[in-house]
């Protein structure tokens, strides 16, 4: 065959191959009478593309005089597929090698993860490129030694435009901004790509004032920047911003609109979020998730299931999104539906079945679940633990936890949890000690096992040894101080709390209506609105619950009426029960039961009780009556009611 005709062939194959039709490049390559070294090149480059490694190695086998491009090739089909073995043989028996030899070989054990061996071969090699000294610096970035990387980078002679990307990358992934702004700075040229990873950095790490400054410095924004920008400021919370970008914007693709869109969904902007829907020129399946994410999280689960069901397409996401909103809200059998629809089951949608059961005290089911899943993290194990220790089953918890491959401090905590809560204190005790660092919430969990068993000894002799303590702590030993009547320790220990939140507060409240000091209990609370901290239903319920006891009727009315009026909170049954209690101690019987009719709560036996009490305190027959029957009608097993009723009868003759 003449040379001209081979050279042609030649190049037809390459364009065959390059546009991806292997069939063509084949044909021509097996027609041609005579293959020279640079055909055979080229279909090993090919089949390397596509890791056909038999095929190339057959051609590797026929070419007649091999050049260091086919030893290239080879190695490069042997690492693309990690057959680092017999990428390192090829190298091993090359008669010649050059730098790309080098480099190829380097890149293969690099990419491999196997760090040590590419060390130990960029050390060996006898000429290195800019493109070796890069993959070195880049093998330093990518295992995480920037300071090797940076020494790396620092004695290159040359560097070109991916060596500075790459350092500059580096101290991004490691959210050493200010380096990562250093190197930028003395980029010799800033290409797009480290103009869009500068604000993307920004982005990621909320500073979005600077990922600004560096938009506005940037010559030439492509579609990527601009919507990275929207993204950030959606994040973020800025929805104004990134609406004022996106109306800015001189292109937009799928991905702007979707940034757009999920920028409504971050704000919760139900009706934004529609609308920027019904725009788009174009949806794809992040669209269509993104919309049913937002119809879902405003809690309408039936329009986010009817857009689920009018995709066109679904992926893994869109499932998952779908079963979250049924899982998150505890609905088992919709949850469990969803989940038997699934084409596949992630570990995600494995885990949100598992949690909705689990949560919703479903045992058996929550732990047929956990005995399917494929994969069980130790969050699973934890959890699945979790069930049987609110179900107090011992010996269930016990032989999950001796499963577990590697229990961390939660799982060892919930074992310690679980035999305090069924005083077993020498288990909870043993396990403890076997905790190998115990946190804060496991010493939490002893001190609740010994203060359920009201050892205030062994108590304090935790808190003493606890080098780190939180809230629970000190309510702890606030609690067990009370309950052994020691209402002044109680308070040397709330005063030396670094800092007093609600529930520290709340804690020493009751403390002091628990041991009668009902005065105190009062001015406390009073005290606690002048520092302005937090006052919650638990906190009300505690000052109403005192006054009762006090009798201090214009206290109590006032607190009930705060309720909603300085705290914007409902009130309870349990606080329209205490102000129910305390009218009738006061003997306001009428006023009493008036509220027991038009409080928005079906009075129970406790609200009848207090009315009964008080009826048989004044005398009042008729109110007696009434209570007694409701209470046999709400308890028709109990005869204390029918008891309290001869009671009245028997003073009111």
């Amino acid at each position: 065959m003449p040379v001209k005709d081979l050279v042609s062939s030649s190049a037809l194959i390459k364009a065959y191959a390059q546009a991806g039709h292997l069939k063509d490049a084949e044909r021509i390559f097996h027609s041609l009478p005579r293959k020279d070294s640079v055909a055979c090149n080229i279909m090993i480059g090919a089949y390397s593309q596509r890791g056909c490694i038999d095929k190339a190695k057959d051609i590797f086998d026929q070419t007649p005089s091999k050049t260091v491009i086919s030893w290239n090739n080879m190695i490069s089909v042997y690492a693309k597929s990690g057959y680092l073995s017999k990428a390192r043989g090829v190298f091993d028996s090359m008669p010649e090698k050059n730098v790309v030899s080098w480099n190829l070989i380097f890149h293969a054990y690099a990419g491999a993860g196997r760090f040590k061996e590419a060390k130990r071969i960029f050390d060996s090699m006898p000429d290195r490129d800019v493109v070796s000294w890069t993959a070195m610096v880049g093998a330093y970035a990518e295992t995480g030694q920037i300071l090797e990387a940076k020494r790396m980078f620092d004695c290159m002679d040359v560097r070109n435009t991916v060596t500075w990307n790459i350092m500059f990358r580096a101290y991004v992934d490691a959210g050493q901004m200010d380096d990562a702004k250093s190197v930028f700075d003395a980029m010799p040229e800033r290409d797009t790509v480290a103009w869009n990873t500068l604000i993307a950095a920004y982005v990621q790490y909320g500073r979005m004032d600077e990922a600004c400054k560096a938009f506005d410095a940037m010559e030439e924004r492509t579609v990527v920047t601009w919507t990275t920008m929207i993204a950030g400021y959606g994040r973020h919370g800025n929805l104004s911003e990134a609406k004022r970008l996106f109306d800015r914007s001189p292109e937009k693709n799928v991905v702007s609109w979707n940034a757009m869109l999920q920028a409504y969904v971050e704000s919760q902007c139900f009706e934004g979020a529609k609308e920027i829907f019904d725009r788009m020129p174009e949806w794809d399946v992040v669209s269509w998730t993104a919309l049913v994410a937002v119809y879902a999280d405003a809690g309408y689960l039936c329009r986010a299931r009817d857009l689920f069901d009018e995709m066109p397409q679904r992926n893994v996401v869109s499932w998952v999104t779908m079963l979250a909103a049924y899982s998150q809200r505890d609905l088992v059998n919709e949850t469990q539906r969803c989940f038997d629809e699934m084409p596949e089951h992630c570990n995600a949608a494995w885990h949100l079945l598992f949690q909705a059961y689990a949560r919703t005290g479903f045992v058996d089911k929550a732990k047929m679940v956990f005995d399917r899943m494929p994969h069980r993290d130790v969050l699973c194990w934890n959890m699945m633990i979790t069930v049987f220790v609110t179900a107090r089953n011992v010996d269930h918890a016990r032989c999950v936890f001796d499963q577990i491959p590697e229990p961390n401090t939660i799982s060892w905590t919930n074992m310690v949890t679980l035999y305090g809560q069924c005083g077993d204190l020498r288990e909870a005790q043993k396990m403890f000690d076997m905790i190998p660092d115990p946190s804060v919430v496991s010493y939490n969990a002893l001190m609740a096992a010994y203060a359920q068993a009201s050892d205030l000894a062994q108590v304090k002799a935790i808190f003493d040894a606890m080098e780190d303590r939180d809230t629970i702590t000190y309510t702890t030993m606030i609690s067990i101080y009370s309950q052994h009547g020691f209402i002044a320790q109680a308070r040397e220990i709330f005063d030396s709390l670094p800092t007093h939140d609600t529930v520290c507060w709340n804690s020493i409240i009751s403390a002091y209506a628990q041991n009668g000091h009902t005065e105190g209990a009062v001015k406390l609370f009073e005290l606690m609105n002048v520092n302005g901290v937090e006052v919650n239903e638990s906190t009300l319920l505690k000052v109403l619950a005192t006054c009762s006891r006090l009798g201090s009727l214009d206290s109590g009315w006032r607190a009930f009426v705060s309720i909603s009026q300085d705290y914007g909170l409902q009130a309870t049954r349990d606080h329209y029960g205490c102000l129910i209690d305390l009218l009738g101690r006061a003997g306001w019987i009428g006023q009493a039961q008036e509220l027991i009719d038009v409080m928005p709560f079906c009075a129970d036996g406790a609200a009848w009780g207090s009315l009964l009490s008080a009826s048989k305190v004044y005398h009042d027959v008729d109110c007696g009556m009434q209570a007694s029957w409701k209470i046999s009608e709400l308890e028709p097993s109990s005869s204390a009611a029918y008891v309290e009723l001869s009671n009245i009868y028997k003073h009111c003759d």
